[in-house]
């Protein structure tokens, strides 16, 4: 563990792994039935999506997570081409948090920090999401409500 003393934080050294690693090497990728992921990691939530290839391809899970946009894609050192062809790339269409598709023409802007839903285009969900958009809202707010509830009653 080392200390910087310029943020008066300490740094903890930890192993990394990616969700596919998890679910496909750890053999229980048989029993999942994986339809939907939340992400929220602080700015790395592309580099999990990255490390979740075989997942998105196989079960093609609706997911949502935040994205910063361009302060996560300097911090962490990808460009919108590279974001938009890897969720083109395996079928997947983006949403804004409010329903709206999320295109490469819609990044930056004055939308600097929002949640992305991503839903596969062979999805038997994205119909669904596109007419009752609501019923998605209230699941994000109840997972929201839910985590925060966790975390502050271990605090």
């Amino acid at each position: 563990m080392n200390f910087n003393e310029e943020w008066g934080h300490q740094i903890i050294n930890i192993p990394v792994t990616t969700l596919d690693n998890i679910i496909y090497e750890c053999n229980i990728n048989n029993s999942l039935n994986i339809s939907f992921i939340k992400i929220d990691v602080e700015g790395g939530e592309f580099d999990v999506l990255l490390g979740s290839e075989k997942i998105l391809l196989n079960h093609k899970p609706v997911v949502i997570f935040e994205d910063g946009m361009l302060s996560n894609a300097d911090l962490y050192g990808y460009n919108k081409e590279e974001y938009f062809q890897y969720f083109e790339r395996l079928g997947y269409i983006l949403f804004d948090f409010f329903g709206n598709e999320y295109t490469i023409n819609d990044w930056g802007g004055e939308r600097k920090n929002f949640f992305i839903w991503l839903i596969h285009k062979d999805s038997e969900y994205l119909n669904y999401f596109r007419n009752n958009y609501a019923f998605f809202m209230q699941l994000f707010i109840n997972l929201e409500l839910k985590t925060n509830n966790k975390f502050n009653n271990k605090q």
